[in-house]
């Protein structure tokens, strides 16, 4: 199921157990992450490199904001299919707020997605959220706690996928400019029925190896008005942030989907 496989990345969790806002490399200038996502559909495994770099770290009013320059790359043609959006963090030395969709697969590219002798430099899937201010609220000492919250608990969203054959829906359409290519767009409602942190333990990536903190996200939503249900299993760090990813999608308590995950490959800090 390539089209869901930015649905299963999109609502990812960050780290925001350190004590101090500059404890955390999301809030220190000059900081940059590099990630992995993995998807078992595609014929290489590698779906999506991911780089975050902090151009700017600035108070005001009694928090911290950091300046995010999120860049994402396709897989077997990085120089043509590649993205790039600003966000930008806040900390209000209690807690820190992260977008629902900040380390979520903005766009996927369809020559990752598909293998074809035809080169299609366009996108495969393409997420946009409807309410950009949803976040989630870590507070920055998790020691002893247990659950988390979002300040929201319904997250809407927009859902771009483009394909090589219709899917019969009303929404399919042809994709002007090319052929052989339909699209449809759809809006999608996550809701997030729990978030809780279940542990600890230490979790090797390619970047080396990271003292995490486990945290289970349990969402619900549907596609194409079929019910379906997200169990997201993060590792992160605190001083790094998010290191490693995994996902599990069911469709009416049956596993529906192969191997998708995310892993931290590299850091500068």
């Amino acid at each position: 199921m390539r089209f869901l496989f930015a649905l299963v990345l999109v609502i990812c969790v960050t780290n925001s157990n350190g004590q101090t806002a500059g404890s955390h490399a999301l809030m220190k200038k000059g900081a940059q992450l590099e990630y992995m996502a993995y998807n078992a559909a595609y014929s290489h495994k590698q779906a999506l490199r991911m780089v975050f770099e902090v151009a700017d770290v600035t108070d005001s009013a009694g928090s911290v904001f950091s300046t995010i320059v999120k860049k994402g790359f396709g897989i077997k043609d990085e120089q043509n299919d590649h993205y790039e959006k600003t966000i930008r963090l806040q900390c209000d030395g209690k807690n820190i707020f992260i977008p629902f969709d900040f380390y979520g697969a903005d766009t996927t590219w369809f020559n990752d997605a598909f293998t074809s002798i035809i080169k299609r430099h366009l996108f495969h899937t393409a997420i946009a959220p409807i309410d950009p201010k949803a976040n989630y609220i870590f507070p920055l000492a998790l020691d002893g706690v247990t659950e988390l919250s979002a300040a929201t608990e319904q997250v809407k969203m927009t859902v771009t996928t483009a394909g090589s054959s219709p899917w019969g829906t009303k929404s399919s359409k042809k994709l002007e400019g090319e052929t052989g290519v339909w699209i449809k767009v759809e809006e999608t409602v996550f809701n997030i029925k729990d978030i809780k942190v279940t542990g600890k333990e230490k979790v090797t990536t390619p970047a080396g190896t990271f003292d995490c903190y486990i945290i289970g996200v349990d969402c619900d939503f549907k596609y194409n008005d079929m019910p379906f249900l997200i169990k997201y299993r993060m590792r992160y760090n605190t001083e790094v942030g998010l290191v490693k990813m995994e996902t599990e999608l069911f469709l009416d308590k049956r596993k529906v989907s192969g191997e998708v995950s995310i892993e931290l490959i590299s850091v500068k800090k």
